[in-house]
């Protein structure tokens, strides 16, 4: 009982520290610059600016 309490206890605090990622947000600002969606800018724009973000709340930690 107690092992199961501590992997609960992992999983909700993995998930407050890594958050939600606001994907549709960042497709929005990436589509609002590049205007198509099967650019390679437009996917590139996507990829760095989920890094950026994912990379920022490592350095967080």
């Amino acid at each position: 009982m107690i092992k199961i309490y501590i992997i609960f206890i992992f999983l909700i605090s993995s998930n407050l520290v890594a958050g939600p990622l606001d994907i549709e947000s960042i497709k929005k600002e990436c589509l609002q610059k590049f205007k198509n969606e099967s650019s390679e800018k437009y996917t590139e724009c996507l990829k760095v600016k989920i890094n950026n973000i994912l990379y920022k709340k490592e350095e967080k930690l």
